[in-house]
């Protein structure tokens, strides 16, 4: 009759699952555990062998090995396989006897097993059969492991070639003990293995199982010497190109990710590509943030998509006509025009003129009206949405005249009086049923209103010139508007600006740090070498314009924008 053998101590208390996660695979305590069934399914089978080997950093900690009698037959193809008998389990325990010395043995071990669902899966369903709680305990299958580390190294991943490939001392019978004790040795050298791809901790172990099979996963090595420390990473081809750059609070994960648990579509083309990284530590987050933008204005990485620009930026310009209006342009002239900008397209651009134009009765017509013109007016100016002056009369000209110059000044001071304007205008249509054309205005709107307040914090914080400032996580220097930093590409910003209109160039970076600003409340002002132009810290938004009917369209207006 075989007995139940149980050699070496047992750990007296478990690590909570955060720090055996996060300790080194050397202070671990792994269990490799082997079982034999009757069958394949835990709910119509039954185990009749435990094994198990216990062991930390490489040295044996104990072992438990038993028979356990099953209350029904043991198939003929499980005794030929296993070359256990029913005599022999004749005598011993069932599984009610053996089930709690088990899972003292396991105690708060890490559960190995080869294939561990089908081992896992009958240590569960005996738990919850025999009323005991399942183990909460970390479980790692060798079996996924060598799919993901020895791919082209072994012609299968079966208990035996693995032993076999690795040398172990004990090999696999398909008996319990030699089988878990061959699964450990197993394990060790995965282990060892998995130290070439920069994997050291328990939660990394964790992590390389669950990466689907793809023909990179071994570029996971690439993150093995990155430090844990915040910064800014670049993925380069085979021939030195940057393709790719992104930042993180942990360079190393971060890098990792993208060969283990990243499945995102496009990535399978980048991952096919990446042939290096190369990694910039940083001090603050917006440091982060800033060489992230700045790499990407520069490089134009084709797999960022801020550097995959499909068209040019547009810009709203009140052109210097006698009577001005709005015009759409793709750049900014020092030509005396006020120009408001950049949009996203022209279209979006388009429309915040129209809107706005119409809240001053401002005219939209490309009309060249000089000071002999007189024509009929059109529709607009009977509807009152302009004031004309195309008809030659002197107090229509004169009213179009005061419009325009009330709009600039509004421009200047954030479009408080369009707000307004605005509203009585929804509400107006609302009453009307217009809900649509309602709707379009108040989303052209909301666009001209982010950029107007984009452009005069972004013009405001470079015009302080050299700007000093106390994060929490640092200091931190701008120097018009940029990053003031020995960085790779040095801060410029070029082209010409106005008080509404920003230079393309520099731009992604100017918002990134604006952005940190208004996030951060923690923020603290040092010194200025001019002025600060706009207040700090920002105002809250201004509340949400609704239009005056219930209507399913609305989603309100916030004019408050952020950079």
């Amino acid at each position: 009759m075989e007995r139940t053998h149980v050699r070496g101590g047992l750990t007296p208390t478990r690590q909570g699952r955060i720090d055996d996660l996060l300790a080194p695979l050397h202070e671990v305590t792994f269990c490799a555990v082997d079982l034999e069934t009757t069958g394949a399914s835990p709910k119509t089978c039954e185990i009749v062998e435990i094994g198990a080997v216990k062991s930390r950093g490489g040295e044996p900690m104990g072992t438990f090995s038993t028979l356990v009698r099953p209350a029904g037959d043991l198939p003929v193809q499980i005794q030929l396989l296993t070359g256990i008998s029913p005599g022999v389990l004749a005598g011993a325990e069932p599984l009610p006897a053996v089930l709690p010395a088990f899972l003292e043995f396991l105690g708060g071990a890490v559960f190995v097993a080869h294939n561990a669902r089908f081992d896992w899966g009958f240590i569960t369903r005996a738990c919850a059969v025999l009323d005991y709680p399942v183990p909460e305990v970390t479980v790692i299958d060798t079996a996924r492991l060598a799919r993901r580390l020895l791919r082209t190294d072994v012609r299968n991943v079966r208990l035996q070639t693995l032993a076999a490939h690795f040398r172990t001392t004990h090999q696999p019978v398909h008996r319990a003990f030699p089988d878990a004790a061959a699964c450990l040795e197993v394990l060790w050298g995965l282990i060892e293995r998995a130290s070439a791809y920069g994997v050291f901790s328990l939660a990394e172990l964790v992590e390389l199982q669950k990466v689907r099979s793809h023909p990179h996963a071994e570029k996971v090595r690439l993150a093995r010497d990155l430090p844990r420390t915040r910064g800014v990473y670049t993925f380069r081809n085979a021939q030195g190109e940057p393709i790719y750059v992104g930042k993180a609070a942990d360079l190393r994960a971060r890098v990792r990710s993208y060969f283990t648990s990243d499945e995102r579509k496009r990535m399978g083309d980048l991952r096919a590509e990446v042939a290096s990284v190369d990694v910039i530590g940083c001090a603050t987050e917006v440091e982060t943030d800033a060489l992230e933008a700045r790499l990407i204005e520069r490089w134009a990485p084709r797999y960022n998509r801020q550097g995959v620009r499909r068209r040019p930026p547009a810009y709203l310009k009140l052109t210097t006509e006698r009577h001005p209006r709005f015009s759409v342009t793709t750049s900014v002239r020092d030509d005396g025009a006020l120009y408001v900008g950049p949009f996203a397209t022209r279209a979006r651009a388009q429309a915040a003129g129209v809107t706005l134009a119409g809240l001053f009765g401002v005219r939209t017509c490309t009309m060249r009206i000089t000071a002999a013109t007189a024509t009929d007016p059109c529709p607009l100016y009977r509807l009152g949405s302009c004031h004309g002056p195309c008809t030659g009369r002197a107090p229509d000209a004169d009213a179009h005249t005061e419009a325009v110059e009330r709009m600039r000044r509004d421009m200047g001071a954030g479009l408080a009086a369009a707000r307004e304007a605005l509203a009585l205008k929804l509400g107006r249509l609302a009453s009307q049923g217009r809900f649509e054309e309602a709707c379009g205005h108040r989303d052209a709107f909301a666009d001209l209103v982010r950029t107007v307040d984009r452009a005069r914090v972004l013009a405001a914080i470079a015009g302080a010139g050299l700007v000093r400032l106390e994060a929490p996580d640092g200091p931190v220097v701008l120097r018009d508007g940029r990053l003031a930093t020995d960085s790779p590409v040095p801060p410029r910003i070029g082209g010409p600006e106005g008080p509404l209109a920003l230079s393309v160039e520099g731009l992604p970076e100017r918002a990134a740090v604006a952005s940190w600003m208004s996030r951060t409340p923690a923020v603290r002002f040092v010194g200025a070498e001019r002025p600060l132009a706009v207040p700090w810290p920002r105002p809250a938004p201004p509340q949400r314009i609704e239009l005056a009917v219930d209507n399913p369209l609305d989603k309100g207006l916030t004019t408050a924008g952020g950079c």
